[in-house]
């Protein structure tokens, strides 16, 4: 019962994560903005951290699911803090992305 807790609340999180990332990255991927205008680089890598930042989401949402069906919960404890880890990334090259 409480690895059914613990998978469902880490895939909420994840699944949050991975929206809030995915939003920013359309609505963001404009070079172009009020303040003026975006270097070529810093959108692509916004865009190269934000597609890895989903990728290990993803990988943390499948491990949640393994571990909802009882398996092994080692690589969940990989995948969870690599992706909060990239979500942190990807926000720091957002930044600097709107600053540039």
């Amino acid at each position: 019962m409480a690895t059914e807790v613990a998978a469902g609340a880490v895939a909420v999180v994840v699944i949050a994560l991975a929206a809030c990332v995915a939003l920013g990255m359309v609505l963001n991927s404009e070079r172009e903005f009020s303040r003026g205008v975006s270097s070529i680089e810093s959108v692509v890598v916004q865009e190269v951290a934000g597609a890895l930042t989903l990728l290990a989401l993803a990988l943390s949402f499948h491990q949640a699911a393994r571990l909802w069906r009882g398996k092994d919960a080692r690589a969940l404890m990989i995948f969870v803090p690599i992706g909060l880890v990239l979500t942190v990334a990807w926000g720091f090259a957002l930044l600097v992305q709107r600053a540039s």
